[in-house]
């Protein structure tokens, strides 16, 4: 049985955060609807789509929370099913939901909303878990129960993204991903969507008049956005807005001397499940789908220099296990190592030689060797390609300006490498540890979908399939021997979380996933004594 696990983050004041009970700190005084607490964010929200467009969704999560949610150390807790419970064979979960979640509309929060949004997001929304689809949902009172016709055991890594939404609004509505609206929207959290404008660039959230749990200090939540992170940290420093949040990212690393500078912020270091890695297109590209040129692709990379100028020094260079040594199961594998005269030669012996003498290796077929690199990263887009022409190869850079573009062109396999991030949320989504990014049977904006080989696609199965134990242990050793071995993505650092601390603001609590933009800490914060 899982349950809420909540504490809090406080002690800004002194450069430390000290982690106390949850029941002693939030809520210890009522909503002023005067006070408004203003969030910077580089994320742009291009359209007042719900559900079409992927910033607002990410959003509006703290106001339509899901069944599950994650905590400052990157367990699992409640959100909107206060408790759970899972079968011995995987295929059963009980979900009971908590009494405090309420429309904000005066509608009570149901099991048929549950049932509703599952079901829902499995036939109208593009990217939904496959599971859904042959599950029966039932509900018995405040319970939902998911049936499921094999075991899935990383259930919650996909129900985190599954925002709750009220079935009397969004039934009459066939086609969500295109449905526009400004507001309101009704939510069940401590605040719902007041309204969306793209013309100010402004997201409000009010306080629910209807929520039954502690309440928020702050009647208004306003999240503007930015055309670029140096604008909306520059809001900060010009007291236009309290703190920052971009989704699936640290604050940028290279800008935290900005901040240093000011009496206002102190910053907060804390392990993350996000890192940055190299994927290649095993499917459709000839250099991407040679193992022994990937292999070779990962001597030539320079690890060192990409933590100190991509990550600001805010980071560890990883290991050719790939996954962050701070997820369960994992294992010390051999680091990735930057040596560009072995990248040389293994690209000779791999067939890939410099024929003519003119500093560009052939291909296999005499060609001159120019890969497509994809990237939405200018800055380690720029170092990587540095490094590949170091290595004697050709590079086309294609930076993504923006995700529609990324999708795009990852979904075409119109590359041969991308440099990619991956999110706490994606780090556990999917059969976990990463291997969503790459499974080619998987569906998701920030996802490669690389790999088509049946070994791991099978591997993948049985981890989502395998119980907490001595097998899943097994099963997620041998996951990271085939990373190493194989390489789909070659991982170029393990990030570290940097949080800038509003130090006029207590109660700061920061999810491993969600940073600062949680419902926990929209109802904790509050000014500072």
């Amino acid at each position: 049985m899982y349950g809420k696990n909540t504490f809090i983050i406080l002690g800004v004041l002194c450069l430390t955060l000290l982690l106390v009970a949850a029941s002693g700190c939030i809520g210890s005084s009522p909503t002023d609807q005067n006070a408004v607490l203003k969030i910077a964010t580089p994320n742009e929200i291009t359209e007042a789509s719900y559900f079409g467009n992927y910033n607002f969704a990410q959003m509006t999560r703290v106001a339509t929370p899901p069944l599950v949610q994650v905590d400052e150390n990157g367990e699992y807790i409640g959100a909107a099913a206060k408790s759970w419970a899972v079968s011995s064979d995987g295929k059963t979960w009980t979900f009971t939901l908590d009494p405090a979640y309420q429309w904000s509309d005066g509608t009570p929060l149901s099991a048929e909303d549950v049932k509703f949004s599952l079901e829902y997001t499995s036939e109208k929304v593009t990217t939904s878990p496959s599971w859904i689809k042959d599950a029966a949902i039932t509900t018995n009172g405040n319970v939902v129960t998911i049936s499921l016709a094999k075991p899935v055991y990383r259930l919650c890594g996909d129900l985190v993204a599954i925002n709750i939404v009220p079935k009397h609004i969004w039934a009459s509505i066939d086609d969500p991903e295109e449905y526009i609206s400004a507001g309101p929207y009704v939510g069940s959290a401590a605040y719902y969507v007041k309204s969306v404008d793209t013309n100010s660039a402004t997201l409000v959230l009010a306080a629910n008049p209807k929520w039954k749990g502690d309440a928020p200090y702050y009647g208004t939540v306003e999240i503007h956005w930015f055309a670029t992170e140096d604008a909306a940290i520059l809001s900060m420093l010009g007291n236009e807005c309290d703190t920052y949040w971009k989704y699936g990212a640290s604050f940028p690393t290279g800008s935290v001397v900005l901040l240093d500078s000011s009496e206002k912020f102190t910053m907060v270091e804390t392990p993350s499940l996000k890192m940055s890695y190299l994927g290649f297109n095993t499917i459709t590209s000839k250099t991407g789908e040679d193992k022994a040129f990937r292999k070779a692709i990962a001597y030539a990379l320079n690890y060192a220099e990409l933590v100190e100028i991509s990550a600001s020094g805010y980071a560890l260079p990883a290991n050719s296990g790939f996954i962050p040594n701070g997820v369960p199961y994992y294992k010390d594998t051999a680091p990735n190592t930057y040596n560009l005269a072995t990248a040389k030669s293994m690209l000779d012996a791999a067939g890939y030689k410099d024929v003519t003498g003119d500093g560009v290796r052939e291909d296999k077929n005499g060609s001159p060797l120019t890969v497509t690199l994809l990237s939405r990263d200018k800055v380690a887009g720029e170092l990587i390609k540095e490094y590949l022409e170091k290595a004697g190869i050709s590079v086309e850079f294609k930076f993504a300006s923006d995700l529609n573009a990324w999708i795009e062109l990852k979904d075409a396999h119109a590359y041969d490498i991308a440099y990619n991030g991956i999110t706490a949320k994606g780090m556990m989504m999917d059969s976990g540890w990463a291997s969503g990014y790459f499974a080619s049977n998987t569906v998701g904006a920030g996802k490669l979908q690389n790999v088509d080989d049946p070994a791991f696609l099978a591997l993948c199965s049985a981890i989502a399939t395998t119980p907490d134990g001595n097998a899943l242990k097994t099963l997620i050793s041998d996951l990271q021997d085939y990373y190493a071995e194989n390489m789909p993505g070659i991982a170029l650092y393990w990030c570290t979380d940097v949080t800038p601390i509003n130090t006029k603001i207590d109660g700061w609590y920061i999810s491993k996933a969600a940073g600062i933009l949680n419902e926990i800490n929209l109802v904790s914060v509050h000014p500072a004594a």
